[in-house]
């Protein structure tokens, strides 16, 4: 496996896989993780930075010769999956993970065509969400070798719970938003909503936590304060894993206003834990919301348009509890992690029998 150990996605699939009995080996760029593998294997490639992937063909052929894998899974085309195919690893599963093959071809002709290239030397490509696996279509001209895999949710941890009163904060309606804070998640759309809420809403006791870290914090804290939402906005920061589900848990609903998303994990973390969830009409997004059953979506970039949804929610708790279960029924049908493994499995095994 080909992959960024400080990804908690290659981990899941590392840990996951290897559970199912795949002898796994994680070959990886990055110079520490702050994950565990527990007994997974990890050999680290020389030297730092993107140049990484032009020199160290010789350091992955030289290893693959010594495994001697029966399959070579890299993650990210334009990386990993760039190096895997340099290096002339067969067979090749190659998973696409959103911006590697919707943003980075639109940078210019030759980025389109680099990325066509490696997409093409692929055994076979493995898509998080069905408009990646559109794209992947348009961009290697070919419908074949495409696989839907999903990213699964471990329905033990991410469940529906008791509300966890919190102090003084009893009778508010809680909104999160779990997110990386950059410009493309649009968390300055959301500031913008609760804004609009309070002026709509006068008398709701609400509250707003952007849980996440990124470049756009300064800003992000800039426009709270602009709207004077200090008082019910918080920046808590990045959340470890093993305390997300507890955060979710104790939400009433959960915001997804991106305005590029490939899949969207956030959205059935929080419908696996009970809560609706309003998101943006882009990307992966509606395939994991069902409009007016398990949330709610909005145009994309209008604040407005989301503080419709969020009145809506904040004034209907009938409405937000009958969205909760059925998003945790969605969850349960379509993207619990044994299932989506299984997918990969399946992958795994037609490609090792070749």
């Amino acid at each position: 496996m080909l992959a960024s150990s400080r990804s908690v996605h290659t981990q899941r699939w590392a840990m996951g896989m290897y559970r199912l009995g795949w002898p796994v080996h994680l070959l990886t760029a990055d110079p520490d993780e702050p994950l565990d593998y527990g007994p997974v294997p990890v050999s680290r490639l020389p030297g730092t930075g993107k140049a990484t992937f032009f020199t160290s063909a010789h350091k992955v052929r030289k290893l693959h010769r010594a495994l001697k894998p029966g399959l070579v899974h890299a993650f990210y085309a334009t990386n990993y999956g760039f190096l895997a195919a340099l290096a002339g690893c067969r067979p090749l599963l190659l998973s696409v993970m959103g911006t590697d093959v919707f943003s980075y071809p639109n940078k210019s002709f030759l980025h389109l065509a680099g990325t066509s290239a490696i997409l093409k030397r692929a055994d076979y490509i493995a898509a998080t969400s069905k408009i990646m696996v559109r794209r992947v279509r348009w961009l290697k001209s070919s419908p074949a070798r495409i696989a839907h895999t999903p990213f699964g949710t471990d329905l033990n941890r991410f469940r529906p719970a008791a509300r966890n009163s919190l102090p003084g904060r009893e009778n508010t309606f809680r909104i999160i938003s779990v997110r990386h804070l950059e410009h493309k998640y649009g968390l300055d759309v959301l500031i913008d909503g609760a804004a609009l809420l309070r002026r709509q809403l006068p008398r709701l006791n609400f509250s707003l936590d952007i849980c996440g870290e990124g470049p756009e914090r300064k800003a992000l804290e800039a426009r709270i304060a602009g709207h004077g939402l200090q008082d019910i906005c918080r920046m808590p920061g990045a959340v470890s894993p093993e305390a997300m589900p507890q955060l979710l848990q104790n939400a009433d609903i959960a915001v997804v206003p991106s305005r590029e998303e490939s899949f969207g994990v956030s959205v059935i973390e929080a419908s696996a834990c009970g809560i609706p969830v309003i998101g943006s009409k882009v990307g992966g997004i509606p395939e994991v919301i069902r409009e007016g059953e398990t949330g709610l979506l909005f145009p994309s970039q209008n604040a407005a348009a989301l503080e419709v949804c969020l009145s809506r929610m904040a004034t209907e708790p009938y409405t937000r509890q009958r969205m909760g279960l059925a998003g945790r029924r969605f969850v349960e049908e379509t993207y619990s992690e044994e299932a989506c493994l299984a997918r990969m499995d399946k992958l795994y095994t037609k490609l090792t029998r070749k």
